[in-house]
């Protein structure tokens, strides 16, 4: 019995010791649950601590950006008070300094030109007077007002120019581009004031000339539907860079009006005044691309995609591109991928002599060239214009492009440029343009631009047109007609048979594009001869 009790004695403790081990356990268990919904309640609240100072830390940084564009705008805001205040100031001074000009009879009107000043001085000398330093004074004032007036066509052009870099509104661009249109002939007037050097006066009238040019160029594109693409857009990036330091030089120069130095400039002496002239005319050589245009230039696509689709592989593309620069000793040739434009896929092909690289454009419809260019500048001239034409003629013909007719070139850089449009019965095809780069130095095709006649040629179904005579008629009356020839030309997403009539007027020669049916005026051009060659504005 003893022994039972002993059992039942040990069985117990043994009961109670596994009791007690699962107690210790539940409440380790419990403990641990406890400690562990404690650390999801700390990790939330840290959680929430980041979440709360990542939400301070961007309201911190949303209120500093706002501040610093606030300062941004206060420093615009003043920057361009500045400038407005510096331009009235300036203005005033001007005014000033014409109220305070020198002379019998008080200020001269800035009507007053030099080429009367010149008749005065004739007559002065021919009936014996001795107003000399009346004449000088007058001579003087319209000095000093036509840097003036230079000096105020030229801040205005700047402020349109470089809004033009930036303006997308079709509207804007046109009123911006009428400004300075009107600015470039303001400039122009007041720089036919002074006698400059023979240099000074070519390279700044021309200049003055192409921005006027150019802006009337952009403006007839836009009124036929056109828009400003990027080579637009740099060409405005010169202009604007050109202008801007005309204006600093103009600036400094209205410092520099004094009696003295007016005098000495007016005697020919290459000090003071007209070494600043000579400076503003060496701004005008910064290396520009497009400033002149020929006719009807950047048209683009008219009627039918002639360049969609297209199955053309990259290896037979660059195949067909070694074979258009036969002579160019080419050495490597490689795709670099497709390029898209509107329903066209071009291939890019990269070729190279080793010395320089060209960047060509193959349809992929037909393998035709459509563009290329060649890095690498130009030196001095050994080739003329009529040498370029017939290498540019060459290049044309093995690249498939025949029967055209040259109608525009010019030359800058020691490159010519000519543009070529295809001839079917005596119509020239002005909407199938194809312009070629000729280097002068080297006699050699360094570029071409042959979009529109690949987007465009085909053969045309040629309309009758009213007899020329009959046409003619719609002419201004004070144009006389020299020659005449038909074209077809492109009319925004159309073309139009026109009579394009070759007319003078007194020494201007102009080219009149008339429709042929109608005798609507579409187009209407100066023809300018120079030593840069025969092109149209």
């Amino acid at each position: 019995m003893e022994e039972d009790r002993e059992l039942s004695s040990g069985a117990e403790k043994v009961e109670n010791i596994a009791a007690k081990t699962g107690e210790e356990r539940e409440r380790l268990m419990a403990d641990a649950r406890v400690e562990a919904a404690k650390e999801r309640e700390r990790a939330a609240i840290k959680q929430a601590q980041e979440q709360e100072e990542a939400k301070r830390l961007k309201e911190r940084q949303k209120k500093e950006r706002l501040a610093e564009s606030a300062r941004r705008r206060e420093a615009k805001e003043r920057e361009r008070t500045e400038k407005a205040e510096a331009r009235e100031q300036r203005r005033e001074e001007r005014a000033n300094r014409r109220r305070r000009g020198s002379g019998v009879g008080g200020w001269i009107a800035a009507v007053v030109s030099l080429g009367l000043a010149c008749l005065t001085l004739a007559t002065v000398v021919t009936v014996g007077a001795v107003r000399m330093n009346e004449l000088e004074a007058r001579f003087e004032n319209t000095a000093r007002e036509a840097v003036y007036e230079m000096a105020e066509a030229s801040e205005a052009m700047d402020a349109s120019l470089s809004k033009l870099r930036v303006s997308e509104g079709r509207s804007e661009q046109r009123r911006l581009l009428t400004e300075v249109a009107v600015g470039a002939a303001l400039l122009e007037s007041a720089l036919e004031k002074l006698p400059l050097s023979q240099e000074a006066a070519l390279r700044l009238s021309s200049f003055v000339n192409h921005t006027g040019m150019y802006a009337r160029a952009l403006l007839e594109r836009l009124n036929m539907g056109g828009s400003l693409g990027a080579r637009e857009t740099g060409t405005l990036d010169y202009l604007h860079a050109v202008n801007l330091q005309l204006l600093r030089a103009l600036n400094e120069a209205e410092h520099h009006l004094s009696h003295a130095e007016l005098s000495a400039f007016f005697k020919g002496s290459t000090e003071g005044m007209n070494a600043l002239f000579q400076e503003m005319a060496g701004y005008t050589r910064l290396p520009a691309e497009g400033l002149v245009e020929p006719p009807f230039a950047g048209a683009g696509n008219v009627g039918k995609n002639r360049l969609a689709g297209g199955e053309l592989s990259e290896a037979r593309a660059v195949e067909l591109a070694k074979e258009y620069f036969a002579g160019y000793h080419i050495t490597e040739a490689h795709c670099t991928g497709e390029v898209r434009v509107g329903e066209a896929t071009l291939y890019h092909v990269v070729l190279s002599d080793g010395e320089t690289q060209f960047d060509a454009a193959i349809a992929k419809k037909d393998g035709s060239l459509v563009s290329f260019s060649a890095q690498g500048a130009c030196g001095r001239q050994e080739f003329d214009l009529s040498a370029c034409e017939g290498l540019a003629r060459e290049f044309l013909s093995k690249a498939g492009i025949e029967n055209v007719e040259a109608v525009w070139a010019s030359e800058q850089g020691g490159v010519a440029e000519l543009a070529f449009v295809p001839v079917q019965e005596g119509v020239r095809l002005y909407s199938d343009l194809v312009r070629v780069r000729v280097c002068e130095s080297r006699g050699r095709v360094v570029g071409m631009d042959a979009l529109m006649y690949r987007l465009n040629h085909h053969e045309r179904k040629i309309g009758t047109p009213r007899e020329e005579a009959v046409i003619a008629e719609y002419l201004s009356p004070r144009l006389k007609v020299e020659a005449a020839h038909l074209a077809l030309v492109p009319f925004g997403r159309e073309e139009r048979l026109c009579y394009a009539f070759e007319c003078t007027f007194g020494e201007e020669q102009y080219l009149a594009f008339l429709d042929a049916v109608s005798g609507e005026e579409l187009a209407l051009f100066t023809l300018v001869h120079g030593e840069g060659g025969d092109f149209l504005r």
